[in-house]
């Protein structure tokens, strides 16, 4: 209870933590909601008068005929607020003696902290905090404790950022420090303890202005920072394992950071949230943020932005269809951009600005008639041996990108993503600049129109001249970015109040992943649907969503599409 998803309570994390690391485990969890001690009891146990029997499919007998190794007793607070200090410890003691008897380990939780109705005053929620001294003394090396860290030392209540809300129940954050505690028992007595594994080898620091995170090793990685008012401040998802990531530009302060691992068709895999604190940042951007000095201008094949001047610069173009051909996000101020490659046509631009933590400043949006004067793409048979990639003062020059569809991803010597694009019509060549100085892995991978592989080359580049600005994250660092993307997405209906309307414009029929994930990170909506070639239409009911900020996504075989919303 508590949990966004099964996956992240604290006994399912167990389990994943000893099976993916190698050891041949089985659990069985008997737990029931709003059971009590007395019914945990031995089924030959007759309670006193008032007090509820045994019940024999949730009882230590039953988790005795599992004939397991360790059997784990956890009542965190159930009726005991009614109970005597002296009656609860002589249940947990007749569990775990019942366990011994049998040959089997037994671990005994304490009492957690609660604070709704039946321990509504720091009277009551003491009497918890007794009860958790009581059993750490009572049972020594087999006892877990499941209060101390989850309680405010004064109050004895549930410290906010591992409380679900409801006074009784812990959040993800708050099973992830109990799976912890459990972890550090060894509850197997193994003489080498498995190494971390999945979600437990992240790892979140901080430094003068921003936050690392490592441990990034999944198909799909999703990274979240919240401020101490839990407003998001990055929000990112990865494909192809990043391995590491670091957000700059961040005010002093405590921070919130959450991962979660997906597979490659957005099923959970594990999440674990950790807490950093941020000593001091560099200054923000000398000049003030005025979307109306930003300039559109057509230029030959393309588009070229002035103006650009603002703690995060969000730029989107879509075609006379509105299908999305453009859209990158910046960090601290690109000034200035050029985007070419674009066939000649209406384009909508629009170009907003946001705080350091992503709150909402200004936008423009314009049209923007693109002129003839791309060149044609170049003939030739797709060769990956062909490519070459070229440093270039604060930069990297790409050559031979001959393929129906060329994927350019340039990471840095962190394996951070800092360029990811896809481009149609063999654009042949490609100049990425503003890039600081450092050695950066380039890969370029070549596809058919139907986006099956040919081939790809890989690549270290070493940059020597920095750029003049230091971009991270999965923003680009380019003067002459992608093309075209194979969806555009948009919606009708931002900020919206009953309903969101959303337009989904494809090039081909796609089968995908619709999702709603709030402002804490957690999903509030996930729909498989299909849609056809051209423009798709549909509304979802929002009634239920409380006021704040929301991020829309569509997942689909080919990318992913994400739309920050506002429910007024």
């Amino acid at each position: 209870m508590g949990t966004t998803a099964p996956d992240s309570s604290w006994v399912n994390r167990l389990n994943y933590y000893y099976v993916h690391s190698g050891v041949s485990m089985e659990l069985h969890n008997l737990a029931v909601s709003g059971h009590n001690c007395y019914q945990g009891m031995p089924s030959w146990y007759t309670p006193p008068a008032g007090r509820d029997y045994p019940l024999v499919n949730e009882n230590v007998t039953k988790a005795i005929s599992f004939n397991p190794e360790v059997v784990i007793v956890n009542y965190p607070s159930n009726n005991f607020n009614s109970y005597s200090i002296s009656e609860i410890l002589n249940c947990l003691q007749m569990m775990k003696d019942a366990a011994n008897a049998s040959g089997k380990t037994c671990y005994i939780t304490t009492s957690q902290p609660r604070m709704d109705g039946s321990f509504p005053d720091l009277t009551s929620r003491t009497k918890l905090k007794v009860i958790r001294d009581s059993i750490m003394q009572r049972f020594g090396n087999y006892a877990i404790d499941f209060f101390t860290d989850l309680a405010d030392p004064v109050t004895y209540q549930i410290l906010p950022a591992y409380s679900y809300g409801d006074g009784i129940h812990c959040n993800d954050r708050g099973h992830a420090l109990l799976f912890e505690k459990v972890k550090a028992k060894n509850i197997f007595g193994l003489s080498s303890p498995p190494p971390p594994a999945g979600c437990n080898n992240i790892v979140a620091s901080a430094a003068n202005g921003v936050i690392s995170v490592s441990g990034l090793s999944a198909p799909v990685v999703t990274v979240q920072i919240f401020n101490n008012s839990w407003t998001t401040v990055y929000n990112q998802t990865f494909t192809n394992s990043p391995g590491s990531i670091t957000v700059p530009t961040l005010p002093a302060g405590a921070y919130h950071v959450t991962v979660g691992f997906y597979t490659t068709s957005w099923s959970s895999i594990c999440s674990k949230s950790q807490d950093v604190l941020v000593q001091s940042a560099p200054p923000p951007p000398a000049e003030t943020p005025n979307c109306n000095t930003i300039t559109m201008a057509p230029i030959s094949g393309g588009v070229t932005f002035a103006g650009l001047i603002a703690p995060i610069v969000s730029v989107q173009i879509f075609n006379n269809n509105w299908i999305s051909t453009y859209s990158q996000s910046y960090n601290n101020s690109p000034g200035t951009l050029s985007i070419n490659s674009l066939v000649p046509g209406t384009y909508h631009v629009k170009v907003t600005f946001s705080t350091s933590t992503y709150g909402y400043i200004c936008e423009k949006m314009q049209d923007v008639l693109v002129p003839a004067g791309a060149p044609p793409p170049p003939g030739g048979t797709p060769n990956c041996t062909n490519v070459t990639f070229t440093p270039i003062p604060a930069g990297v020059k790409l050559k031979g990108l001959v393929a129906p569809v060329v994927s350019v991803q340039v990471y840095n010597n962190n394996w951070v993503t800092i360029y990811n694009q896809s481009f149609s019509n063999s654009p042949d060549s490609l100049m990425l600049n503003s890039l600081v100085q450092g050695t950066y892995h380039v890969k370029a991978s070549f596809l058919t129109s139907a986006y099956g592989y040919i081939c790809e080359k890989i690549q270290d580049v070493i940059v020597t001249t920095a750029g003049m600005a230091n971009h991270s994250g999965n923003g680009i660092a380019t003067e002459t970015p992608s093309t075209s993307t194979i969806m555009g997405m948009r919606v009708m209906s931002n900020p919206f109040v009953g309903s969101i309307r959303i337009e989904i414009n494809s090039i081909r029929y796609e089968i995908g992943n619709l999702i709603i994930i709030d402002a804490l990170g957690r999903k509030v909506f996930g729909k498989t649907i299909s849609v056809q070639a051209g423009k798709n239409s549909l509304v979802l009911d929002a009634s239920r969503y409380a006021q704040g900020n929301y991020f829309l996504s569509f997942q689909s075989p080919r990318g992913v599409e994400t739309i920050k919303l506002m429910k007024q």
